[in-house]
């Protein structure tokens, strides 16, 4: 063999046409990998491929179960899938021939000779070559077909076969009597939200679930375990980096995430990336290099802290259903070693996927999120100043601090000193002015009106009609605020 052979991995006499096409013909459209193909230098030289020392056979098969050509972010890149990497690779063509260097087939030529041509250069120019016009995130049920497309779908389906003779009840003791309190309630709830990922994955869903409890006492393990389902489809993360940060290529095939211990409810500047990461219609995917492309955004998250405040919750909040789970079985590592090792070896995940395709989702509303305790607690945390300030005032059943009693008109500048020593106390510099306070007031106590008075305080001859505000009973102020909080409120033991 020449010295010219040798180096004769450029592929030279091979057209993007394919090699036994007539001369100027226009390219054919490429299958998608399927079907047999036939070896390229069957079509140059009329013989079979033959692997000498140091080359390989070409079997466009087995090449495109690993390689396609993909165009997407406008750019044109090699896409790689290996079946021990959980996301796919996308490379440039310069790092595919690099990656591919060593591998060369040997072709005969017509005076008997071989030459050496580059087996990735091979491919490449294969009519056959597998190719994608673009990226998609498309999960499918158990059992649903596939739908026929040119974009590369990041599906790659669950891990078992659903299975109803097998039993998931340690799962579900798990959920009811430490996530749920024994609440068949709160049970469904969480269930159907389940349920809906299996049945319905691409239909969105704008709950998330977020869990508080202390450690050990088995946040993580339920969406772990869910996870196990489509291992390729969940993402676990520690850090909030990971979570809320603009580089999301890790969110481009994700059905599940679950962050645990990573997100601060009191972070204003993250609040509305949490919330899109639910309520967004695409993830606007950012790879280093390319320009951002959208993928429909079907991911459910799972949010688990020892923190009090996991969530930032409005009073109306329906982004969040939040769970406190219990100390029941806090620590006790066998019973969640035999919860793990049922849901692996024995039969527990095919069971559950089972058990969760057969719920009834047509008697669960996911949109209507359940009123726990935990809820309440974080729309209390996430109360702005002034509404701060007025739950504490309705619990101690008096609009000014240590007064002792309901007053029906109070002058308009003791209220807001009243606000603005409370604000104080809790470190807060940026203050509402009066009539900014007097607008907010108006819109969480029913019937306040503005009118004057004579403050009663002032028993002085000097004294002069004030501007106030003329307020409800106490008790109508009071079940005013609680349906406004969609809560159940224990005005008279209340700790929040």
């Amino acid at each position: 063999m020449s010295a010219q052979d040798d180096a004769g991995d450029n592929g030279e006499g091979a057209s993007p046409q394919g090699d036994d096409a007539p001369q100027g013909a226009p390219p054919k459209k490429p299958k998608r990998g399927g079907g047999k193909a036939k070896p390229i230098a069957d079509a140059i030289a009329g013989a079979p491929v033959v692997a000498e020392p140091g080359g390989v056979p070409f079997d466009i098969d087995a090449w495109n179960r690993e390689y396609a050509v993909i165009v997407f972010g406008g750019a044109t890149r090699i896409l790689w899938e290996h079946p021990e990497q959980r996301d796919p690779v996308f490379m440039s063509a310069d790092s595919f021939f690099l990656k591919n260097l060593p591998k060369v087939t040997y072709k005969p030529l017509p005076d008997g000779g071989l030459s050496a041509v580059q087996t990735a250069r091979m491919w490449i120019r294969h009519r056959q070559r597998r190719e994608y016009d673009g990226l998609t995130f498309h999960p499918l049920a158990p059992g649903e077909a596939p739908p026929d497309t040119r974009l590369f779908n990041y599906w790659t389906g669950w891990a078992v076969a659903p299975d109803p003779t097998k039993s998931c009840a340690p799962f579900l003791d798990h959920l009811l009597e430490n996530w749920c309190g024994g609440s068949m309630e709160l049970f469904d709830f969480i269930v159907g939200w389940m349920a809906h990922m299996v049945q319905r994955p691409r239909e969105r869903i704008t709950t998330a679930i977020a869990v508080r409890g202390h450690q050990g006492a088995g946040k993580s393990i339920v969406g772990e375990i869910l996870g196990e389902l489509m291992p390729r489809h969940f993402f676990q993360t520690y850090s909030a980096r990971y979570l809320l940060s603009n580089f999301n290529a890790h969110f481009r095939g994700c059905l599940l995430a679950q962050a645990d211990e990573s997100v601060w409810a009191g972070d204003k500047a993250s609040e509305g990336t949490l919330k899109g990461l639910v309520r967004a219609e695409n993830h606007m995917v950012e790879l280093k290099g390319v320009d951002a492309v959208p993928v429909p955004n079907y991911m459910r998250l799972m949010l688990t802290t020892n923190n009090d405040w996991v969530v930032p919750a409005g009073k109306e909040e329906r982004a969040f259903a939040v769970f406190d789970v219990g100390d029941r079985r806090i620590r006790d590592s066998n019973y969640f070693s035999a919860l793990r090792s049922h849901m692996r070896e024995g039969g527990g995940l095919a069971g559950l996927l089972a058990y969760l395709m057969a719920v009834d989702l047509s008697r669960i509303d996911l949109r209507d999120v359940p009123e726990t305790r935990a809820l309440y607690e974080q729309k209390v945390h996430s109360l702005d100043p002034i509404d701060s300030f007025w739950l504490e005032r309705l619990r101690e059943g008096a609009q000014l601090p240590g007064d002792g009693h309901w007053r029906p008109w109070v002058p308009t500048h003791r209220l807001i000193s009243a606000y603005y020593a409370a604000a104080d106390r809790v470190g807060i510099r940026r203050k509402s002015d009066e009539t900014s306070f007097g607008i907010k007031l108006r819109r969480i106590v029913p019937d306040l009106r503005r009118t004057q008075g004579y403050d009663t305080d002032d028993i002085s001859p000097a004294a002069r009609r004030l501007w106030g505000y003329a307020f409800p009973s106490l008790e109508d102020a009071r079940a005013a605020y609680a349906a406004a909080m969609r809560s159940t409120i224990d005005w008279e033991g209340e700790d929040l």
